[in-house]
């Protein structure tokens, strides 16, 4: 399946107010993205507009302080085909969470490298 993503995040200021980061750059992206994969991507105002909409429906989710609301804003084929072929369509849809000040909790992480399994392997 054929797809791209963006991620944005929205913020609360201190005056409680609701701010994008620059959603004009991630839907330019976008279409950038859309173009070199041969997909129909929205327009920037629609892009902006969707993300806007999405983040005023769940506002009271955007925390305070360090906090974020992440969206994500997502290109997919979509329709009747399953294989190497162009979608008949595409859908646009956007995932939001909030998410807490990562670097506040983090200690790091600690890794595994498994050469035994692979969940993907070179052709």
């Amino acid at each position: 399946m054929r797809g791209l993503f963006e991620d944005l995040k929205a913020d609360r200021t201190e005056d409680d107010q609701v701010r994008l980061f620059r959603p004009d750059e991630n839907a330019l992206s976008m279409q950038t993205c859309a173009d070199r994969l041969c997909m129909t991507p929205p327009s920037v105002e629609q892009f902006i507009e969707a993300v806007k909409q999405t983040v005023r429906a769940i506002k009271k989710w955007v925390p305070p302080g360090k906090g974020v609301l992440y969206t994500r804003p997502r290109l997919i084929g979509s329709g009747a085909i399953l294989g190497a072929a162009p979608a008949p369509e595409y859908t646009f849809l956007i995932y939001a969470s909030p998410v807490g000040d990562y670097h506040k909790v983090s200690t790091g992480l600690n890794f595994k490298v498994d050469h035994k399994y692979r969940r993907a392997h070179s052709l």
